[in-house]
């Protein structure tokens, strides 16, 4: 008798184990998806970019709304390269990838504790005459958390994910900084190697008028020989620009994320290049204000501090006891009975006082981040406004430098044409106007190079409004949608 009983007891703890191990398996019978990385079709994937992808092509026109017609980029600027950028370079798809983890650390932080089953057979040294010594005994267990714990976790995921979220802006300024740097700087070259092309064609000719007059005694072989020297330098002038053109171009397709093969085939237009942006309709404090409100590092630290905050009122809920209530079942030597535990696991002062500091002082630290990288933006964008000021002021006297040497040569020219100089004295002028040239060119650069920080500083074009988040969460060439 005492033995079928025994074997009762046994066959129901063992369907009590199988059952258990069956709801716990569930969620382990869906397969995970195999990904695995190849650097082949990776490399093959990078080296197939170009701004010719029908997709490209999609998501050009979408954001421009503009109809769905076929084009080709007849002549590439900032802001379609800007486009490409935001579509094909890395670090976006990094931030995009950091975001999604984030929306995945609400859900975890919205689940509840798992239940607890519990089975145990036990067994009687002292029975009573005539009953088994084995009885059974079955508790389930739910914990109910208290004070606010599961809020404070959501809230927490929200706001670092907004933190992220905003990151995501701040990844796309740093691409689209990088690519207007680069590009500034590709550009210069190049005209800096179209002008001084021309000052080389130039300083042949004046080479070969000195050595006329060598020739016939009207000059001495030094000045020939210096005009020589001048020559050999301007052509190491010009391999230093073809070399920092490809530098830069490579740089500039680095910047984009496509191959440098399929950027030098692009045709870029320098309009935006030459284009001298005024300061007359924007204020330093007007910006002071609108970066200190709308640069996306300062809103992902807000997020960052508030969930920081979130944290603290966690810390502080655990002071709190969380309830465990669950229904349980006694067979106990025929008899049957049922009960409804109550636990509590009290914490104690001691045992919350460091996560609470920890905590505390976590905020403060936020918070003396965000004062700190506050006083940063104030310096950033008082430094950015003053040296494009003074950018400008140099441009200004630039071209009028360039302005007088173009009359002194159209002067010349005329004075040519009717006999009261000769051709050696034209080229001559023609060699200071390309020097001219080359001085304004350098300071349109520092301009640009001075825009480009004040634009930093800030975080959007001078020209245009700050990039929508909508925009760029979602991954184009993927097919995929934001979350």
């Amino acid at each position: 008798m005492q033995n079928s009983r025994l074997i009762r007891i046994l066959k129901i703890q063992i369907a009590i184990i199988q059952l258990c191990l069956l709801v716990t398996a569930m969620p382990s019978i869906a397969k995970v998806p195999e990904k695995t990385l190849s650097p082949a079709e990776t490399a093959l994937e990078y080296e197939s970019r170009s701004l010719n992808d029908p997709l490209f092509k999609v998501y050009v026109k979408k954001v421009k709304g503009q109809e769905a017609i076929d084009w080709s980029p007849s002549a590439c600027d900032l802001e379609l390269l800007t486009l490409a950028a935001f579509y094909y370079h890395p670090d976006l798809d990094v931030a995009r990838s950091q975001w999604e983890t984030t929306l995945g650390g609400i859900d975890n932080a919205s689940s509840r504790p798992n239940p607890l089953l519990q089975s145990q057979g036990r067994y009687s040294i002292n029975p009573a005459p005539g009953l088994t010594p084995w009885y059974l005994q079955l508790f389930s267990g739910f914990v109910i958390e208290t004070a606010g714990k599961r809020h404070h976790r959501i809230e927490q995921a929200k706001a670092l994910s907004e933190a992220s979220r905003a990151r995501i802006g701040q990844s796309a300024w740093l691409v689209r900084s990088r690519l207007r740097s680069s590009l500034v700087n590709y550009l210069s070259a190049l005209e800096r190697l179209q002008v001084l092309q021309a000052q080389q064609h130039y300083q042949q000719d004046v080479l070969k008028g000195i050595q006329h007059r060598v020739a016939v005694g009207e000059s001495s072989p030094l000045e020939a020989t210096q005009t020589q020297i001048l020559l050999e330098q301007i052509q190491l002038q010009i391999q230093e620009a073809e070399r920092q053109r490809r530098e830069n171009l490579a740089l500039v397709a680095q910047a984009v994320g496509i191959p440098v093969d399929a950027m030098s085939e692009l045709p870029l237009t320098t309009s935006w290049f030459d284009y001298r942006q005024p300061l007359s309709d924007v204020s330093r404090m007007a910006l002071r204000r609108e970066a200190l409100l709308g640069r996306a590092d300062i809103l992902a630290l807000m997020q960052e501090y508030q969930a920081s905050h979130e944290a603290l009122k966690l810390a502080i809920s655990q002071r709190y006891p969380d309830v465990r209530i669950g229904p349980g079942f006694l067979w106990n030597q025929g008899q049957k009975f049922w009960a409804l535990p109550l636990d509590l696991a009290f914490p104690t002062h001691l045992s919350t006082k460091g996560a609470v500091k920890e905590a505390l002082a976590r905020r403060s630290e936020v918070a003396a981040r965000f004062t700190a990288l506050q006083a940063q933006v104030i310096a950033e964008v008082d430094r950015g406004y003053t040296t494009y000021e003074g950018a400008l002021k140099k441009v200004s006297a630039a071209d009028s430098l360039l302005s007088q040497q173009e009359r002194r040569r159209q002067i010349l020219q005329r004075q040519l044409e009717v006999g009261e100089v000769d051709r050696l004295a034209l080229r001559l002028a023609e060699i200071e106007l390309q020097t001219a040239k080359l001085n304004q060119l350098d300071a349109l650069t520092q301009a640009q190079q001075a825009l480009g920080l004040l634009e930093d500083s800030i975080q959007r074009p001078l020209t245009s409004v700050r990039s929508s988040l909508e925009d760029l969460q979602a991954i184009p060439r993927l097919g995929q949608t934001a979350p």
